[in-house]
């Protein structure tokens, strides 16, 4: 059975005005949504991709994203990659990841996206057995 991955493109929770700037408390709304409706479907993991945004946030508007986690009911229990491309020397979904981590959410910042999706779904070993031909009944 495949393992099926919710990606969610930055686009769906980063909304700016036309000038470009950012609105924080509808990228909180919006994130809030999405994990919620996550958390209500059952969905274990989810990889933000936050690759193509341009906005950056500040230290205190990335932590207030953060807070959502604390704000869902149901809780979103599953695993969140947030694949990202910094801009800048601040990577943002680093610091978010961190904050998330320390409130006991499991959040990762990754900037490939095989590195994500390997996160999220880490191989299974096989059940393997050697076989020899002596252990073998002839029919």
């Amino acid at each position: 059975m495949g393992a099926k991955i919710s990606i969610i493109p930055a686009s769906e929770f980063m909304v700016s005005d036309i000038d470009g700037v950012h609105d924080v408390g509808q990228w909180r709304a919006h994130l809030a949504k999405l994990l919620r409706a996550a958390a209500i479907a059952g969905t274990d993991n989810l990889l933000l991709d936050i690759r193509e945004a341009r906005s950056p946030l500040r230290a205190f508007e990335v932590f207030s994203l953060v807070s959502v986690f604390d704000e869902l009911a149901p809780p979103f229990a599953g695993r969140l990659a947030i694949l990202n491309r910094p801009k800048d020397a601040f990577d943002r979904a680093e610091f978010f990841s961190k904050c998330a981590q320390r409130r006991g959410f499991d959040v990762e910042a990754f900037q490939d996206y095989e590195e994500a999706v390997h996160w999220l779904y880490p191989p299974q070993p096989l059940d393997t057995q050697i076989l020899r031909l002596a252990d073998l009944k002839p029919t």
